[in-house]
């Protein structure tokens, strides 16, 4: 009861009240149902549960570009490709230093879980008229299927990112029409609204270039959605030039990312010799072949009845759009809206049809299942909206309609809470992460050489004693510079899983030569866990013992059989002799004649020195003579093309210690 000195509010001032405490409330309760399913999506789908895929150097490379110390263009984009930029890494990477935060997996996982699953709440903004269903259909599609949520939740994948930028880009090109058709609005209000249409097409198209024509198609159907709901506003020239502007500000957003690119790849070309760009062609000679195995791929998926029903769906709106176009018979919203977006999401699906079966890149990449996650994520969502849809609009339903639109989106948001399964952690994820801190503990700084797979995976579970991650010569590599860090450091960790060249766990090689770098065996199986074995190196550059060589090491010819280098050291019983040459493949033999001294007795017969990979090594043993030198001769007998031979050797080093002459050169 109110009081009587409290005045009664009008009619029209009570009900906006309780509209805005309406509104309130539900958005309350939404940002709550959202941070559940963030907390209960980074807590299923972290790498550290067995319902997604093992954690691996890729998923590694974002955690290190989020916590990297400089800054150049090749941050810019995924390291080592120009396909995927960089910018959630880069913005993670600026809130880290302003906070001294670093980041982890864990928090990383969850910053993509929020913007994948923020997802939602743009496709509800889109979903006029039926919010909550467009929201909770879209968030049931990530999460009922496990392929695809194992994709889309993965941290080396593109499409997370790319997907809410895309989301939101489309939002905006909507928000410009709704703009243009109220009251006229100010200039500078107008040049805000392009410009913030701009942004997010660009962080879309960085992301992933694909974006652009996706984006395209995305305008068209906007612009065409603006005639219909506002046939007088946006009539004749009114019309093409709303289109234009939008097509205007997403191909100025290609032409900057462009630029980005350009001047990455440049400065990766110029500063660490690299080649990153991904060559994209038309497959012309497998259209055929790629047609079959999207056919196959689309087949067996579990989206498939889904996909065929926003077909329908979609052929059911365009014909519903094109007659309330060419009529201007009643428009009924909700109608509308979802032609327009069962049309829209299906128009995406089926982009990524015609992208999959003509791109090459695909084919090369063996067809694999990552590549369709957008044509199923969107396949399915406008199969979903359009089943909805219809039952919404069933002649019993009909006068129920928003409440059904409401119990619909409610259940199926149910659904994706429900198809996250308990969490069930994997124990040989924290097996790799106890091996690595064991590591970190022991030789904070060191550099690990090793195979791409472990490096990089190593580094990302470290913390700021995290060891350099070195991947051998011939794996790929992102990190170019840590190469050169190699020879600073006194000792090296060599991880032997992914290394022929290293030996194996039970029999390390003795000696090592990576980056210009010769590194000798101090203790085997130095430490083990997580199905890998390492061992410890040092630096052996500098524990040589001097010597000459005539001609000249640049002179001498290793693709011409017969040609000689004579090295000449201090005369002794015996000696160590390493060569390592410029490249391994194709092999090369070089012969070893031991040179005695006169008068101390006759020198050993020669024999050629034992190769592992690109050193060559052997053991001189005068037999009681004292030698003097070694002559190397090149063997006749290499095969392949001579214009692929390798002719230089790039280094020549002599031990003469006890340890190093063994004839395993271990430490006993």
């Amino acid at each position: 009861m109110k009081s009587p000195e409290e005045p009664a509010r009008p009619p029209a001032a009570a009900e906006a009240h309780a509209s805005r405490r309406s509104r309130m409330l539900w958005g309350t309760g939404a940002i709550l149902l959202f941070a559940v399913f963030v907390a209960r999506g980074t807590q299923v789908l972290s790498p550290q549960t067995v319902q997604v895929p093992l954690y691996n150097s890729d998923c590694a490379i974002p955690v290190m570009m989020c916590n990297e110390p400089g800054r150049s263009l090749f941050d810019f984009y995924f390291y080592g490709q120009d396909r995927f930029g960089a910018w959630p890494f880069l913005s993670a990477r600026l809130v880290g230093r302003l906070f001294g935060f670093t980041w982890t997996y864990m928090h990383l996982q969850a910053w993509l879980t929020t913007w994948l699953l923020g997802g939602a709440f743009v496709m509800g903004a889109l979903s006029r008229g039926f919010r909550l269903l467009g929201a909770g259909l879209y968030t049931a599609v990530i999460l009922a299927n496990t392929p695809l949520r194992a994709t889309l939740f993965e941290l080396a994948q593109v499409y997370p990112w790319q997907l809410t930028a895309l989301l939101l880009a489309w939002w905006s090109l909507r928000r410009d029409n709704d703009q243009v058709e109220g009251s006229p609005l100010p200039r500078r209000t107008v040049r805000l609204f392009r410009a913030r249409t701009f942004l997010l097409s660009f962080l879309s198209i960085w992301t992933s270039t694909v974006s652009g024509p996706l984006l395209l198609i995305l305008a068209t159907g906007e612009a065409v959605r603006a005639r219909l709901l506002a046939p007088d506003v946006f009539a004749g020239g009114r019309f093409w030039r709303r289109w234009g502007g939008a097509v205007l500000l997403i191909v100025a957003a290609v032409v900057v990312e462009y630029l980005i690119r350009f001047g990455y790849l440049d400065f990766a070309r110029y500063r660490f010799g690299l080649n990153n760009r991904t060559v994209l062609h038309i497959d012309w000679e497998y259209l055929g072949q790629n047609a079959r195995n999207m056919a196959d791929n689309l087949w067996s998926s579990p989206f498939l009845p889904w996909f065929i029903a926003g077909t329908v769906g979609a052929c059911l709106s365009a014909g519903f759009l094109w007659r309330t176009l060419r009529t201007r018979a009643s428009r009924d919203a909700v109608l509308l809206e979802g032609a327009v977006l069962v049309l829209a999401t299906w128009l995406l699906a089926v982009a990524h049809v015609v992208l999959l079966t003509a791109i090459n890149h695909v084919r090369l990449n063996d067809y694999a299942t990552r590549y369709f996650a957008p044509l199923y994520l969107f396949g399915a969502f406008s199969g979903a909206l359009t089943v909805a849809l219809g039952v919404a609009v069933l002649p019993g339903l009909s006068r129920w309609r928003p409440r059904v639109l409401v119990v619909l989106g409610a259940l199926a948001l149910a659904g994706g809470a429900w198809a996250l399964p308990p969490p069930v952690l994997n124990p040989h994820f924290f097996e790799l992460e106890t091996t690595a801190h064991r590591l970190e503990q022991h030789k904070p700084g060191v550099p690990l050489l090793g195979g791409y797979w472990t490096t990089y995976l190593m580094r990302s579970l470290q913390g700021e004693g995290a060891l350099i991650p070195v991947p051998h010569e011939y794996e790929y590599r992102r990190t170019v510079w840590w190469d050169r860090e190699l020879k600073k450091h006194p000792e090296v960790v060599v991880e032997h899983l992914d290394f022929p060249a290293s030996g194996t766990a039970e029999a390390p090689a003795p000696w090592l030569f990576q980056y210009g770098t010769l590194l000798r065996l101090v203790q085997p199986r130095w430490e083990q866990g997580a199905g890998r074995t390492f061992s410890l190196y040092r630096n052996a550059l500098t524990e040589g013992e001097p010597h000459s060589l005539e001609p000249k090491l640049a002179d001498w010819n290793l693709c011409m059989p017969g040609a000689s280098l004579t090295l000449s050291l201090t005369p002794r019983p015996r000696a160590l002799v390493l060569v390592p040459i410029h490249g391994g493949i194709p092999p090369v033999t070089i012969t070893a004649e031991p040179l005695a001294v006169e008068g101390s007795g006759a020198a050993p017969a020669p024999f050629p020195l034992s190769a592992v990979d690109r050193l060559h090594r052997g053991v001189l043993d005068g037999g009681g003579a004292m030698l003097r030198g070694v002559r190397l001769t090149v063997s006749p007998g290499r095969t392949g093309n001579p214009g692929d031979w390798i002719c230089r050797a790039e280094a020549t080093f002599v031990f003469v210690d006890e340890a190093a002459t063994q004839p395993h050169g271990m430490t006993p």
